[in-house]
């Protein structure tokens, strides 16, 4: 019976190690998506308001990390505890946003000189990184990728081989990790 017990015990570690793994995965493939669902929408709200296209971000490809990075720490850091309650989902993503954004602004200000965006003339604004009517819509957003969003993705993601779902994440990490030295060599080097 303790045989058994321990057998139990092994495979239970080995599913809930299995199970980091595909969360992970999952989580790879979402910030790569809000990445470019970010792109996406900072490009269409330029060419809509200046009547414009303008590339839109720090890296070379038609992504925004500060949207993926954004969405996985939402997941992260909302998901499992406030997921019942639709208000700390909400008044959480204001504070996951404002404060990825404030430091991504104050970082980017600070190591390569580079403004990135400018809430400046925004009512209840913050040195111009955070603002009200910012955080109000990155908290509908996180709604949006609680509720919505992640259950999408993973739903399809899981539909996948395995090997399929380890390719597409041994594509997008490179991809990322070498736009970035890019960019650094040749803006900033």
């Amino acid at each position: 019976m303790m045989e058994i017990m321990n057998r139990l015990a092994v495979l239970q570690r080995e599913s809930e190690k299995e199970n980091i793994k595909t969360t992970a995965k999952v989580y790879t493939v979402l910030f790569m998506a809000a990445s470019m669902i970010g792109f996406l929408h900072e490009e269409l709200y330029h060419l809509i308001t200046y009547h414009e296209l303008v590339k839109r971000g720090f890296l070379f490809g038609p992504y925004l990390p500060i949207y993926g990075f954004g969405a996985v720490f939402m997941l992260i850091c909302l998901k499992k505890p406030f997921k019942k309650h639709p208000l700390f989902v909400f008044l959480g993503s204001m504070l996951v946003a404002g404060a990825l954004e404030y430091i991504t602004g104050s970082v980017m200000l600070k190591l390569f000189s580079v403004r990135l965006w400018d809430y400046s003339g925004f009512l209840f604004n913050i040195d111009g990184f955070v603002c009200l009517r910012s955080l109000t819509a990155f908290a509908v957003a996180g709604l949006f990728v609680v509720y919505v969003f992640e259950p999408f993705v993973r739903r399809h993601l899981m539909k996948l081989k395995p090997q399929t779902l380890n390719l597409l994440c041994a594509v997008i990490v490179p991809t990322i990790v070498i736009d970035l030295m890019f960019t650094l060599v040749i803006k900033y080097i």
